[in-house]
């Protein structure tokens, strides 16, 4: 497959490097203590269960806000969205100062939440705005270099953190970096509310309809839903194969603890190498074999990573699964991301945003719940198995649902030919 381009398929603007800055460090606070949040409930009397309540509420959570923030980001423009979502980040990341207990840490994660759906939907947006709709997964995978390098780095520094000064000097650290973020996000041009003055007069003349008119209900309704049919698939599809995050995020560290390894900060520097590697290579590829390609190649991928992760013993076989690991993440979330924008309607751009994001939160959070409840019965190589089998229903889903609507979109939309 090819793809035609013209000189208005420009994608390294001002604009594009200055939200790279705005998403790069969103990203590294937000990585620099999120793997090691577990840790920090261990020493406030927490367990594993605990452990798994806080990602799994975190993630509920920022599900229940995002066709909140998904609305309003094409209704009221990008710029509050992104701005109250950073602030509150600014917030939060100070108050786990004073979180004392496990139950102070779960109230402070309900606000994180909150204000972590607004920063990701917003920020995935905006950058759907500024690339250029034919170079949508090329754009979208180097854009998400920032998240990778702040996977990279974060874990890191928030280890080096803790190891010398303690948890503390990690949430003052973490709420410095999104102040940062929160002041060059303010120099950010933004484009206001996707609905033109087309759709808004549609609108205003739909409501002006007498509700006895079953066309007008219809017509209302489908105005306020929250999800186009066309994204169901896709929706299925990430909220599969995001429970091998919620697995890996939540619970790696511990798993490699219990099996005798201490130096399992490398596995996260493996992982972020090979998804920068997967994220520059995703664009090209889907260029050349589809966005469909891509996403198998991603998932085939995956099932090796969790499988390496149940037989996991050594360090070595840690760091397999990273290097798996990384290039499945780094192939399929700008593949998604992709999708669901090319399956939306122009209009309806914030909201499907907030689809795909829902999708993760479901995924990471229903089963870093689960899994965790799972692990305290079982051990931890369960987990592992059981999003091996997720990931299977996965691939399923992709043929049976999505992959023909996918071919007949980007002949359509991308201009790609066979």
């Amino acid at each position: 497959m090819v793809i035609k381009q013209t000189s208005a398929d420009k994608l390294w603007t001002g604009q594009y490097f200055l939200f790279m800055v705005v998403s790069l460090l969103f990203y590294l606070q937000h990585y620099t203590f999120f793997s090691l949040l577990p840790l920090y409930a261990m020493k406030v009397g927490g367990n594993n269960t605990v452990a798994g309540m806080m990602t799994g509420v975190f993630s509920l959570v920022s599900l229940l806000f995002r066709p909140l923030f998904g609305r309003m980001l094409d209704l009221k423009g990008r710029k509050p969205v992104v701005i109250t979502g950073l602030a509150i980040i600014v917030v939060v990341t100070f108050s786990y100062n004073f979180c004392f207990n496990a139950s102070s840490l779960i109230v402070i994660r309900i606000i994180h939440g909150a204000g972590f759906s607004a920063g990701t939907t917003a920020i995935s947006t905006v950058v759907a705005d500024i690339v250029p709709k034919k170079r949508l997964a090329e754009g979208i995978g180097y854009f998400g270099l920032s998240n990778t390098l702040a996977q990279a780095l974060g874990p890191l520094i928030g280890l080096w953190i803790i190891q010398s000064s303690g948890f503390n000097q990690l949430f003052l650290l973490t709420a410095a970096i999104s102040l940062v973020s929160l002041i060059c996000a303010l120099l950010v041009k933004y484009r206001k509310g996707n609905l033109g003055r087309e759709n808004i007069e549609q609108k205003n003349k739909q409501q002006e309809q007498p509700l006895s008119s079953v066309a007008a209900v219809l017509s209302r309704l489908k105005n306020i839903r929250f999800m186009e049919p066309a994204l169901i698939a896709p929706a299925a599809v990430t909220l599969f194969i995001t429970t091998s995050n919620g697995a890996v995020q939540t619970f790696v560290a511990k798993y490699a603890l219990a099996r005798g390894i201490e130096d399992i900060g490398v596995f996260f520097t493996v992982f972020a190498i090979f998804t920068a590697l997967s994220r520059v290579l995703a664009g090209k590829l889907s260029n050349r074999f589809g966005l469909g390609g891509v996403l198998v190649l991603a998932i085939v991928i995956m099932l090796l990573s969790q499988l390496t992760l149940v037989f996991a013993h050594q360090l070595f076989m840690f760091l397999i699964a990273a290097m798996c690991y990384g290039l499945a993440l780094g192939f399929w979330q700008p593949t998604l991301n992709t999708i669901f924008v090319l399956f939306s309607s122009p209009e309806r751009k914030g909201r499907a945003i907030a689809v795909f994001y829902s999708s993760v939160d479901i995924g990471i959070g229903v089963s870093a719940i689960i899994l965790g409840r799972l692990s305290q019965a079982f051990g931890f190589p369960i987990i592992y198995v059981c999003t091996f089998c997720c990931c299977l229903i996965t691939l399923a889903i992709y043929f049976l649902a999505l992959r023909s609507r996918l071919i007949a979109t980007e002949q359509k939309l991308l201009g790609r030919t066979q």
